[in-house]
């Protein structure tokens, strides 16, 4: 995605972009305890850039809110729910999915999702 201006005036000044990186190895954790990984994996990754400008101080946040193991890759292509001319819009399309749902589950919203149980699919997952 190219870079795009949210908002330039003298007050505010705004630029943010996404853009899906591979990830040579991607630390997955136990929902339970932060601080330890399970393993590493190879990843697509969706990352969210932020610039603003606001009263001449300046910050800038990178969010990695969603990404796509090469297992999944993997699976998706073996089992036919997704086509090499078809993978890089689908891989966009779980990523968007993962990060929507993501802020939803981190939001102020009160919903029973807030620990997901060993053992259970999640349709919307």
């Amino acid at each position: 995605m190219a870079p795009k201006v949210g908002c330039w005036d003298r007050q505010l000044k705004t630029v943010f972009t996404g853009q899906m990186v591979a990830a040579p190895e991607t630390d997955v954790f136990d929902m339970s305890v932060e601080d330890q990984a399970i393993f590493s994996e190879r990843s697509v990754v969706r990352l969210d850039l932020l610039f603003i400008e606001q009263s001449q101080d300046c910050s800038s946040v990178i969010n990695m809110a969603a990404n796509v193991s090469h297992h999944t890759i993997k699976r998706m292509l073996e089992r036919g729910t997704s086509t090499p001319y078809s993978l890089k819009k689908d891989i966009l399309e779980i990523l968007m999915n993962a990060r929507a749902l993501r802020q939803f589950l981190t939001s102020s919203i009160d919903h029973e999702l807030t620990g997901l149980k060993e053992g259970i699919t999640y349709g919307h997952l």
